[in-house]
């Protein structure tokens, strides 16, 4: 979780650039072990959802809150 994290930063990232800034290439791989249902950065409001009211949104991008700026 740290990793992802550090990857995001200060940014708003979409899964396909999470997985740039991580340097992973299977998408389905990086959802089932890094944003599993429900993803526990997520949870545990490391991270949120710049549209939290549609997941599957098409500009569904994601960004650090400062409980996980705190973490880092």
């Amino acid at each position: 979780m740290l990793s992802l994290l550090r990857a995001i930063g200060g940014e708003q990232l979409s899964v396909r650039e999470m997985m740039l800034a991580l340097r992973l290439k299977g998408r389905d791989n990086f959802l089932k072990n890094y944003l599993p249902p429900p993803p526990p950065a997520l949870d545990g409001g490391y991270l949120c959802m710049l549209f939290p009211d549609s997941p599957r949104h098409p500009r569904q991008k994601y960004r650090i809150t400062p409980k996980g700026a705190r973490l880092l």
